[in-house]
């Protein structure tokens, strides 16, 4: 757990002391979490009142490490989307505008 966190921001070649700490603190309470987790999801009971403090703790201390949500590009690349494109089937209005019939604004909003 540690090493991810740490790895996470950057490595410990480029983490202060203090850093190194907080990663440290972040991993002792994601595993205190995580035992709690897992007592749950074995069918007993735990005290969310100690699970929402270490999770919301947990929360605090990657906040101070500078931790964030990375966004994700899920944009396709050409091929992916001309692969997809090529395996969709036009709908019912896209056939009949191909075929050149009219659509009234009517019919529209009748589908």
């Amino acid at each position: 757990m540690l090493a991810e966190i740490i790895g996470d921001l950057g490595g410990a070649d480029l983490l202060s002391e203090g850093q190194r700490q907080l990663a440290r603190r972040c991993a002792t309470i994601a595993i205190a979490c995580e035992k709690m987790e897992g007592e749950a999801a074995a069918g007993n009971e735990i005290d969310l009142d100690v699970y929402g403090q270490l999770t919301d703790r947990l929360g605090r201390v990657f906040h101070r490490l500078g931790l964030k949500r990375q966004p994700r590009d899920v944009t396709p690349s050409l091929a992916e989307y001309l692969a997809t494109a090529a395996t969709r089937t036009p709908t019912a209005c896209c056939d009949s505008i191909s075929r050149g019939e009219q659509i009234s604004r009517a019919s529209l909003r009748r589908t």
